[in-house]
């Protein structure tokens, strides 16, 4: 939704659910090429880091003004984002993803440099994607981190200078 003031917001209430109890949600949720690979790789329990990576997909799709990720399934989209981001067996903080029920090794493969990606985007551009695209969940960027980050506060135009943020 844009507003009339320019503000951006990003919504989609289709599997809205009450957040903060440990709840088993549906891995049927998320538009595939926004999916996070927790999700793909089968996780029922997963928070609003889920979220922050279908931001990141947006981010990047609106530079590129097509998807980053365009999966056709659960394995093409797992390529696609260890093409991008590197591989899990790339972060040993998250050994626990080889638990979930529809976890697979792949070939180990390291991130590609974001620079490559967006060659033409600002240091901060870049900074503020690879913090909400980590493959971990653990280690992506909250919300409210990703709204105070010097992307949207320091280049212009400034988004969220005079913006009323509730953090």
């Amino acid at each position: 939704m844009l507003s009339r003031d320019g503000n951006l917001k990003f919504i989609d209430f289709g599997m809205a659910k009450a957040f903060g109890e440990t709840v088993k949600y549906s891995q049927n949720t998320i538009t595939m090429c926004y999916k996070p690979p927790e999700i793909l790789f089968g996780a029922y329990y997963y928070g609003p880091s889920a979220d922050v990576w279908s931001a990141g997909c947006i981010l990047a799709e609106i530079m590129m003004k097509r998807p980053l990720f365009p999966g056709f399934n659960h394995n093409d989209m797992l390529q696609r984002i260890f093409a991008v981001c590197g591989t899990p067996d790339q972060d040993e903080d998250w050994s626990q993803v080889s638990v979930l029920e529809n976890y697979a090794k792949f070939e180990p493969r390291k991130p590609t440099p974001w620079k490559e990606l967006f060659p033409n985007e600002s240091e901060q551009y870049l900074d503020l994607l690879s913090h909400l695209l980590q493959i971990n969940p653990s280690k992506r960027i909250s919300a409210a981190q990703a709204l105070t980050h010097p992307y949207f506060t320091s280049e212009e135009p400034h988004p969220c200078r005079n913006a009323d943020l509730p953090l």
